[in-house]
């Protein structure tokens, strides 16, 4: 069964998120070293609550399916240090991350 990693990026005050560099650079750094193995990319940005006007909870989300869990963990232990590498080249916020299993 499918799994899918998702990387939450907290919207704080003062926090820096270039997305460009990160859809045109990091995601496809993935997608290359991850290969077959990743069947969907989805990124969304946050926009303010359209009600309330609060700001959005997340900055950015990204939520990347993977063939399983064991090929997830692999992925990770194989590319984890190059990708994390790659982080402070576009934010300085720590991502918070979830591991969920594609139930539908």
């Amino acid at each position: 069964m499918s799994v899918t990693f998702t990387a939450m990026y907290p919207n704080t005050e003062g926090s820096n998120f270039d997305i460009d560099y990160y859809m045109n650079k990091h995601i496809p750094l993935v997608q290359k070293l991850w290969g077959n193995k990743l069947l969907k990319t989805q990124v969304v940005s946050g926009l303010p609550n359209p009600l309330t006007g609060d700001a959005p909870t997340y900055r950015v989300i990204a939520h990347l399916e993977v063939t399983n869990k064991t090929d997830l963990i692999s992925l990770i232990e194989a590319h984890g240090k190059e990708l994390g590498e790659d982080f402070p080249n576009y934010s300085d916020i720590k991502p918070v991350i979830q591991v969920s299993e594609i139930t539908t």
